[in-house]
């Protein structure tokens, strides 16, 4: 199987993208407005987390709003980087149709990685996230899990495969010999932003999935595919929390 270069892509269009630098500073930059967005909005919503941020971790509502804001000013920030960088900016996050092949490539190992995962799961005694199970209680029992659900299996999913597997998969792998290094780092990043949500075996779990994705990612060229796979991965997780809690 020959892997969709990026350097392939960037010759296409005659033009490099960002640089390691710069290609980490807007994504600093997004998070920090993002932070500073979503901030004020989740203490309009629930005032008292200025003085007892008791359950503020775990609510469905904050996190949903969070989420959503969040994507907004993430991809709006990386959209903007991609125009000043002269590129198309569907091109420039991957923003292109997969083949067939690729899709049913990538939907099979994940099915393959997910029953793995679940396998060991039970193996080892454990029940899902503490983070996941509180979020969707919850939202659940405040009314708002149409929210949570939207934020969390689509919009979630966009948001984080346009930073991680668009945006900074195309400022660092640039070529085969970069692909290696380019995407341990990437899901390392992923791993740690993921890190105060999930316990040890979530964050094992999310490693090997972040590696998958980045891989699907390298194989088609596409990050619609890797948004799909995420999103797969998130409806597969919130519908074990939701027969569980059942």
């Amino acid at each position: 199987m020959t892997a969709i270069t990026d350097a392939d892509q960037a010759n296409e269009h005659q033009r490099p993208p960002w640089g390691y630098l710069a290609t980490f500073g807007w994504v600093v930059l997004a998070l920090t407005l993002s932070v500073l967005g979503w901030l004020p909005v989740r203490v309009a919503i629930r005032p008292e987390i200025l003085v007892d941020r008791t359950g503020a971790r775990g609510d469905g509502v904050l996190l949903a709003v969070s989420v959503i804001v969040s994507a907004a000013i993430h991809i709006g920030v990386l959209a903007l980087a991609a125009r000043l960088a002269r590129w198309p900016v569907a091109a420039y996050l991957g923003l292109v149709r997969p083949s067939n092949r690729h899709v049913a490539i990538g939907i099979a190992a994940l099915a393959v990685l997910l029953l793995a995962l679940d396998a060991a799961s039970r193996l080892v005694g454990w029940h899902g996230g503490k983070f996941t199970v509180d979020s969707y209680r919850s939202a659940r029992d405040t009314g708002a899990l149409p929210l949570f659900l939207f934020s969390v299996i689509f919009v979630g999913p966009l948001y984080e495969e346009i930073v991680f597997r668009g945006f900074l998969f195309r400022g660092w792998i640039r070529s085969a010999r970069s692909a290696v290094p380019g995407i341990l780092i990437i899901t390392a990043l992923f791993t740690i932003l993921h890190m105060p949500q999930y316990d040890w075996f979530g964050i094992v779990q999310l490693s090997l999935i972040g590696l998958l994705l980045c891989w699907a990612r390298w194989l088609s060229g596409s990050t619609i595919l890797t948004i799909l796979l995420h999103a797969l991965m998130n409806l597969w997780a919130i519908a074990t929390v939701g027969l569980a809690l059942s």
